[in-house]
């Protein structure tokens, strides 16, 4: 093994791989293409089993406002459902199914 390199023949030695890599230009740039789109796949993969911890469940359950149904209003309609043919039948109709036009 001739272990003297001379600093001549580098770059034709270079020259001479290089040319032989461009005939897999297409094949590295799709290789290339296809690392980076699993990698953006593994990113919101994990992204998306990222799960929240029980302080931030917390406290986003603080936050929320529960609202209160009022107990008179709940029995004024009632009555007026009770009272009234029409509405009584838009009610019925509405809770049968409510995606109904």
């Amino acid at each position: 093994m001739n272990t003297n390199i001379d600093i001549k023949q580098i770059p034709s030695k270079l020259g001479h791989s290089v040319s032989k890599l461009k005939k897999y230009r297409v094949f590295f740039f799709i290789l290339a293409v296809l690392i980076a789109y699993s990698y953006v796949v593994l990113q919101i993969q994990k992204a998306i089993t990222i799960e929240p911890t029980e302080t931030q469940i917390s406290e986003k359950l603080q936050d929320l406002k529960r609202t209160k149904i009022d107990q008179d209003a709940i029995k004024k309609i009632q009555d007026l459902e009770s009272t009234h043919v029409e509405v009584h039948a838009l009610f019925q109709d509405a809770r049968d199914n409510p995606f109904q036009e």
